[in-house]
C-alpha cells in the first residue's frame, strides 16, 4: 500500500517563521516526514497555513507531490467563512486527480491534527476505496474514526482510551548531531538560557524569579529569546543587567547563542492543559550537549528521566535549587551526564523514529 501525507505543507526555510503555525510542532513534522521520505517514496498533499486575510495571503498555495514527481499548485480562499469550504474543495480536487491517476492503489492516509473538513473528506473517500487512516495527534481531539493514532505527548498517549484505533507514542530525536560536550565549566561566568514564548504557559515568570534566587554570589547571566511581548518583563527587570532579553532571533543567531550557553532551562510548569504538550524545544537543547533543567510534565516520556534535571516540584524555589545544583556539579557529574547524552544521541535518531513510524503504520 502507498502512503499519503495529508498534512500542512512548508519548507525548512519557512518552518520557524509562519505566523499561523507552531514552529516547534512544524519542526517536528518536517523532520519526521524528511526521515520517512529517506526510507521510501511517500506522496504528499498539503496546504500552507496562513492567518486569515488581511493578516495573511488571500490565496495561499496547496501542493501535491505524486509518484510522477510532478507538483501541481492549488489554492484556497483565505477569507472568513470561505477558508474551510475552499480548502475542502482544493483537497477534494487534488485527491480526486490522484485517485483517478492510480485507480487501483490502496493508501495509508496520514494526517496531522486534521481539520473537520479533512476528516469529512477522508470519510467520504473511504466509502469508495481502501484507505487506512493514521492520524498524528499533536494536541486537540484525536479523530474518532482513525485506524491508528500517533501521539507526541506521552501523557496524552497514556490517557487516551484505545477505542477502535491502535495507538503509539512517538516524540522525536535530536535536531542536530550532538555537539562536543565540554565536561568542565572553564568560563568564570555561567550562561543560563531559555528560548520560548513570553506567555504564562511557557513559565518564563518562574524562570526570572528563580534566576534572582539562584544568581546571588554567582557569576551568572540569563539569556531569554523567543516570540511574544517581553516589554513588560524588560521594564520589570531593567535593574538587572545580567538578564538579557534578546528578542526573536534568526535561526543562525539562535544557534550561535545555544553554542555559548552553559545550561538550558524549560520552565513550563505542569498546568491543567500540559498533558497534551510535548516541549519539543528539548530536542534543540539536548543537541548542544549541555545540562537541561525542566519541570517534569506529563507530556515527557520516562526515557527522559536520566537526561533532564527535574526540580522536585513546580515552584520557583525548586527551580532555583536545580540551577544552583547544576552550577556546582563536579567534573565527574558533568562527564556522567555527557555519557548519558552520547548514548541517547546514538540510539534515538530520526531514522530510528521514522522506522518505528512506518512499522506502526504498516501494522494496521
Amino acid at each position: 500500500m502507498s502512503k499519503l501525507f495529508l498534512t500542512p505543507y512548508f519548507c525548512e526555510q519557512e518552518v520557524l517563521y509562519r505566523k499561523a503555525v507552531s514552529p516547534a510542532a512544524n519542526k517536528w513534522l518536517l523532520h519526521i516526514t524528511t526521515a520517512v521520505l529517506k526510507l521510501e517514496k511517500v506522496e504528499v498533499l498539503g496546504h500552507l497555513p496562513e492567518p486569515l486575510w488581511p493578516k495573511g495571503e488571500i490565496t495561499p498555495v496547496c501542493l501535491i507531490s505524486n509518484k510522477t514527481e510532478k507538483t501541481q499548485s492549488l489554492y484556497y480562499l483565505n477569507a472568513p467563512f470561505l477558508k474551510s469550504v475552499s480548502l475542502f474543495l482544493s483537497y477534494l480536487v487534488a485527491l480526486t486527480r490522484l485517485f483517478i491517476k492510480f485507480p487501483s492503489e490502496e493508501y495509508y492516509v496520514i494526517t496531522y491534527n486534521p481539520s473537520n473538513a479533512i476528516q469529512k473528506l477522508i470519510r467520504l473517500f473511504r466509502l469508495k476505496r481502501k484507505l487506512t487512516w493514521v492520524s498524528i495527534v499533536a494536541d486537540g481531539d484525536a479523530p474518532s474514526k482513525a485506524d491508528g493514532l500517533i501521539f507526541l505527548s506521552y501523557g496524552y498517549y497514556k490517557a487516551h482510551p484505545m477505542m477502535n484505533a491502535k495507538k503509539m507514542h512517538l516524540d522525536g530525536a535530536l535536531y542536530k548531531n550532538l555537539a562536543s560536550v565540554d565536561t568542565q565549566m572553564k568560563a568564570s561566568k555561567t550562561v543560563l538560557m531559555y528560548s520560548g514564548t513570553s506567555s504564562k504557559w511557557g513559565g518564563v515568570s518562574y524562570l526570572l524569579d528563580a534566576y534572582l534566587k539562584a544568581c546571588k554570589n554567582v557569576e551568572l547571566e540569563l539569556w531569554i529569546s523567543g516570540a511574544g511581548d517581553y516589554s513588560q518583563f524588560s521594564k520589570q527587570y531593567s535593574h538587572e543587567p545580567s538578564i538579557k532579553f534578546l528578542g526573536m532571533l534568526s535561526q543562525s543567531e539562535l544557534e550561535e547563542r545555544y553554542k555559548q550557553a552553559d545550561i538550558f532551562v524549560n520552565p513550563r510548569p505542569e498546568l491543567y492543559d500540559n498533558d497534551k504538550n510535548f516541549p519539543s524545544k528539548l530536542f534543540d537543547y539536548l543537541s548542544y550537549g549541555k545540562p537541561v533543567i525542566s519541570f517534569k510534565t506529563s507530556g515527557l516520556s520516562p526515557q527522559y528521566d536520566d537526561l533532564l534535571i527535574f526540580p522536585d516540584q513546580n515552584s520557583v524555589k525548586a527551580l532555583a535549587n536545580s540551577i544552583k545544583e547544576v552550577i556546582n556539579w563536579t567534573d565527574h557529574e558533568r562527564q556522567l551526564y555527557a555519557s548519558k547524552l552520547d548514548h541517547y544521541a546514538s540510539t534515538v535518531t530520526w531514522d530510528v523514529q521514522a522506522k518505528r513510524f512506518l512499522q506502526f503504520v504498516e501494522s494496521l
